[in-house]
């Protein structure tokens, strides 16, 4: 009788050891579940962010693709012609600092004025971006 007594004693315990191992198995079950979750989370958030970002770029790339005409050579005659003295041209061509000394000097009392008619009418001048003025 007290084999058997030990022998459940031994088999009860052996059983109070593996519900503590399974009990411990689940804890790091849900411990590994939880890091997942949150490893997840933050997948999505950068997936959020990256999206983000290729958003941006695109509408750079959009900024970008209106920029890219050139300055019409036309335009930039007539206002050369008609407005030069005050540097309308020059701010029309991208050139906003030129544009300005060449207001407050009238044009480099006429000679800036004269030499900018003919660059552009010769098809010389280019805009600030250094692409040639358009004939459209």
């Amino acid at each position: 009788m007290e084999e058997l007594k030990e022998e459940i004693k031994t088999a009860s315990d052996a059983v109070e050891g593996a519900a503590d191992a399974i009990e411990s198995a689940a804890e790091g079950a849900a411990n590994a579940a939880e890091g997942a979750a949150n490893a997840a989370e933050g997948a999505a958030s950068a997936a959020k962010s990256t999206a983000s970002a290729a958003e941006g770029a695109a509408n750079v790339t959009q900024a970008a693709k209106k920029e890219k005409k050139p300055k019409k050579a036309k335009t930039a005659l007539l206002l050369a012609l008609f407005f030069g003295e005050f540097g309308i041209d020059r701010i029309y061509l991208g050139y906003w600092i030129l544009g300005i000394l060449k207001f407050l000097t009238l044009g480099g009392l006429g000679i800036w004025w004269v030499y900018d008619v003919a660059k552009i009418a010769s098809l010389q001048m280019k805009d600030r971006h250094g692409r040639p003025l358009s004939l459209n």
